[in-house]
Parts: structure tokens; C-alpha cells; sequence
């Protein structure tokens, strides 16, 4: 990956990405596509395009394809539509799933609009934003999240110190554990 890639700069393996040869090489059982989080609303017909050549492609190697739908811009929630807009057409095109990201967001803000997803640029996620954003893609993928998920991760040092990177409340835990669940089971009524 390279930050702030677009899907043409992996499809046509610019600044040193190998995007396409690594999916023509067969060794995928799932393909996960996104573009640059802007991609959808300045340049929506190039999304549309390369997300199907990509799909395409993973198709004819043996890989399931998912469109990772992101969210709106923090000061921007207004843009979420037209984001879902444009991954449902590219989805629709290419015959690809939908993870729905970007729904998971705005219903857990809707939910608690004091939870903090983003990070301070107000594009990026917190913590909180990549941990709702692994429950929707594991619930959408494999059909369940697990009832029990470990919401506390150590790490040991080279001192052999441990160091506790990740630290959920379990409450926080399961409602993005719900909020996933509850936006992928909307989205597979609707579909």
C-alpha cells in the first residue's frame, strides 16, 4: 500500500505498487479494494472503472471481491451518501460485495456523537474508528464477529516489558461488535 494511492496507481503499478500482479498471481481467496478516501467524490468514474478491472481480475484468479465502502470526512457527513452512491455502482459493475464502512461510522456516530472515530485531522480513524472498521469488514467477510473479542493488546518489548498498545472498555467493545452486525444485516435486507 502507499498512502493517499489512487486504484488507477495500483492497477497501472505506479510508485512502485504491484497491486495487479499480486492479484493475477492466484494467491488470494478474498481481494479487498479501496481508493484514495477522496476517490469516490472527485473522480467517481475511475473508482467505477478499476474497481471492476480489479474485481475482474481476482474473479479469473480464484478471489472473492469486497468494495471497502469508507466513511465521509468528519466535517463533511453529508458526503457519506454520495460515497455509498458510488461504491454501490462500482459494486453493482463489477459483481463485487460491499463492506459497509462508511455506514458503520455514521450510524455509531448517530448512536454516541461523542465517540471519537477520527483521528484529529478529522479524515483518518482514532483507535476507535480502526477497530469499528475491523468489525464491519470481519462481519461482512466471513458472516459473523465473534461473540467474545479480546479488547486489550500487550506487546512485549525487547526488555521484555509489556507494553499495552490497545485498551477497549468492554462496553465500547460490544457496541461496535453490535454496530457492525446490525449495519451488515441492514445492508444484506436491502440487497
Amino acid at each position: 500500500v502507499k498512502g493517499g494511492a489512487h486504484i488507477w496507481e495500483h492497477w497501472l503499478e505506479q510508485r512502485g505498487l504491484q497491486s495487479r500482479s499480486l492479484v493475477a498471481s492466484g494467491d488470494f481467496d478474498v481481494v479487498v479494494l479501496q481508493d484514495h478516501s477522496m476517490g469516490a467524490i472527485e473522480y467517481p468514474d475511475s473508482l467505477i472503472k478499476y474497481m471492476r478491472l480489479f474485481a475482474e481480475l481476482a474473479r479469473e484468479n480464484g478471489a472473492e471481491t469486497y468494495l471497502y465502502n469508507t466513511w465521509a470526512r468528519e466535517k463533511l457527513p453529508q458526503m457519506q451518501s454520495q460515497i455509498n452512491a458510488v461504491y454501490l455502482e462500482a459494486a453493482t459493475r463489477s459483481g463485487a460485495n460491499v463492506i459497509p464502512v462508511g455506514d458503520a461510522w455514521a450510524y455509531a456516530s448517530d448512536l454516541r456523537p461523542t465517540i471519537k472515530l477520527y483521528a484529529p485531522d478529522g479524515s483518518h480513524p482514532s483507535i476507535y474508528g480502526s477497530f469499528l472498521t475491523a468489525c464491519t469488514m470481519v462481519r461482512k467477510i466471513t458472516g459473523e464477529i465473534p461473540a467474545s473479542i479480546h479488547w486489550s493488546l500487550d506487546y512485549k518489548d525487547s526488555n521484555g516489558e509489556y507494553i499495552n498498545l490497545i485498551f477497549f472498555d468492554q462496553l465500547d467493545t460490544e457496541f461496535f461488535r453490535q454496530v457492525a452486525d446490525q449495519v451488515v444485516n441492514d445492508q444484506e435486507k436491502e440487497w
